[in-house]
């Protein structure tokens, strides 16, 4: 008992260890157990890694930017460190010149592999130099070390030399953009109607066509030519791919249903070209995914004739349409080659029926009704307002008399014309011209019958006829038009044909305010107030009496 001890770790805060002690010292007391704590806790050893980028030469753009990646071979390091987001042990972002990114505390040890992935691009040579080793023309690989910091710098240079640049397009979309020709060779079971009958029934017809897709549908005309040829706007081929012609005959009925699809060839992984430049350049190359479809050709003189170049597509693909345009500036020659994919597919059937099929016709009425004219009056003198307004003319003609309530406010008893020109004559002679009425209608409507929606519209003069399996008692509803009231459909029926009018109903609304002014009203010819005036008249009629009677008296 009382016996003192001190413990030390004789490798304390080594090899990249934190030696720290708890009850290493003291005394031991009677019937007592000491214990003594001591506590390695290892540090990580780290580094850093610094990614320059620099650009030189006569022609490097020094504020072009360049793509890297940073691979580390440890895969669980994800986060930030410093300047890069690490997932998964890679990083990448982008450098200009004179730009750098930095990785902080790494774990000494660490791999790390450095790639420009833009490297040897557009005239451009690229080289690595991966802290003081010697320069190198690919990925440059090491490993972060302890307490230092790496500098890897990725060099661009490119000289102002004479080149050709290529750059290759697919279109996939502009050979969508025409019309298609529906023929009787576009539809597959024919034996049900000859190609004679066909041109009976269709040739040089007016022809409505109903078109669908899987979200919405539509009707528009179309006239066939003499040969029954059915020529299908672009902008319906690019939109819709459901078609349905029917159409009326001697002995029933024949239903045209075709669809329009769009066939897509896939991109080639890639192709070979040839380039022909006088006898200064001949060379066969390659596009693909992995040059990113760009070739650059170096060139020793300035180019000054584009039709010197002769390009020719090696393996043609019969699905593309082969083309290229040539753009010198400078004696530099852009050069885009384009492939253009892509047509109409056609499949199609006909459907001859014995019984004729219905012809239904929808038509919109809009119905404008005259309507009362409320008038407002507000007199700032607090006087009564129970008076009178007129109604007048154009011709000042008087129409009716307008009592007003309390309130300043009443209507007129007639209905007028939205169209007729009327002004208002308030109590103190002022007239004020009531606004005529300004008619405005939807750009379309939309109405469904038996469910399935047509779309009305000024294009087609609010009228389209459609022919089609119709119910006996069809089903009528129109979507709601704003500030419009619809009457109930009414349906009519002409043999087996339809006929649907819908009229809808608005009250045209026509009003006229005026506020009356706390001062009189100036006069415009005299400048007089009015009260004024009439003193004046007043005072010279007084005058006028007083001398024909004194004229009187001395007579």
């Amino acid at each position: 008992a009382d016996t003192t001890y001190t413990v030390t770790e004789r490798e304390a805060n080594q090899n990249h260890y934190t030696t720290t002690y708890s009850n290493s010292s003291g005394s031991i007391k009677a019937n007592d157990t000491v214990t003594a704590e001591i506590t390695n806790r290892y540090n990580m050893p780290k580094g850093n890694l610094v990614v320059k980028k620099t650009t030189t030469g006569s022609g490097a753009n020094t504020n072009q930017t360049f793509n890297f990646k940073v691979t580390l071979n440890n895969k669980d390091i994800t986060g930030s460190y410093n300047d890069m987001y690490f997932t998964n042990g890679e990083a990448t972002f982008e450098l200009s010149n004179g730009q750098t990114k930095t990785a902080n505390n790494l774990p000494a040890g660490t791999q790390y592999t450095v790639e420009e992935t833009d490297a040897n691009k557009d005239g451009y040579v690229t080289t690595y130099q991966n802290g003081t080793n010697g320069s190198s023309s690919s990925a440059v690989t090491g490993t972060i070390q302890e307490s230092e910091t790496i500098t890897v710098t990725v060099n661009n240079n490119k000289e102002n030399k004479k080149y050709i640049m290529i750059n290759k397009h697919f279109d996939t979309t502009t050979n969508y953009n025409k019309e298609v020709t529906i023929n009787y060779n576009s539809f597959t079971n024919t034996n049900s109607l000859s190609e004679t009958d066909y041109k009976k029934y269709i040739a040089n017809q007016s022809l409505t066509v109903m078109a669908s897709n899987s979200q919405t549908n539509t009707s528009f005309n179309v006239t066939a030519d003499t040969n029954g040829n059915i020529k299908i706007p672009a902008n319906y081929a690019n939109t819709y791919t459901d078609y349905k012609i029917s159409k009326n005959i001697d002995t029933g009925s024949i239903t045209l249903s075709f669809k329009i699809t769009k066939d897509t060839p896939k991109i080639p992984e890639s192709l070979n070209f040839h380039i022909k430049i006088d006898n200064s350049l001949n060379e066969d190359f390659t596009l693909d995914t992995s040059n990113n479809w760009t070739k650059t050709f170096d060139l020793e003189t300035d180019l000054t004739d584009s039709n010197d170049i002769e390009i020719t597509e090696k393996n043609k693909d019969e699905n593309w349409e082969f083309s290229y345009t040539k753009n010198i500036t400078n004696g530099n020659c852009t050069i885009f080659l384009v492939n253009k994919g892509g047509k109409y597919k056609l499949t199609g059937t006909i459907e001859k029926k014995d019984t004729p099929l219905r012809e239904l016709t929808i038509e919109k009425i809009w119905n404008i009704l005259d309507n009362n004219i409320d008038i407002y009056y507000i007199n700032k003198n607090k006087e009564s307002l129970e008076k009178e307004v007129k109604i007048l003319d154009k011709e000042n003609k008087l129409l009716e008399t307008v009592k007003l309530d309390k309130n300043g406010h009443g209507v007129t008893t007639n209905k007028y014309s939205k169209t007729q020109e009327l002004y208002a004559e308030y109590p103190n002679g002022e007239k004020v011209k009531i606004n005529t009425y300004k008619e405005t209608l939807p750009d379309s409507i939309e109405v469904k019958v038996d469910g399935k929606s047509y779309i009305l519209s000024k294009d087609n003069n609010w009228n389209i006829k459609v022919t089609g399996e119709f119910s006996e008692d069809p089903d009528v509803e129109e979507v709601k038009v704003e500030g419009f009231t619809t009457e109930t459909p009414k349906v009519t029926k002409d043999g087996e044909n339809y006929k649907i009018t819908i009229t809808n109903t608005q009250l045209s609304s026509r009003n006229v305010n005026y506020n009356e002014p706390e001062k009189p009203v100036e006069n415009p010819k005299t400048g007089l107030t009015t009260y004024i005036k009439v003193g004046a008249i007043i005072i010279m009629t007084s005058l006028t009496g007083l001398y024909f009677l004194k004229r009187k008296n001395v007579l």
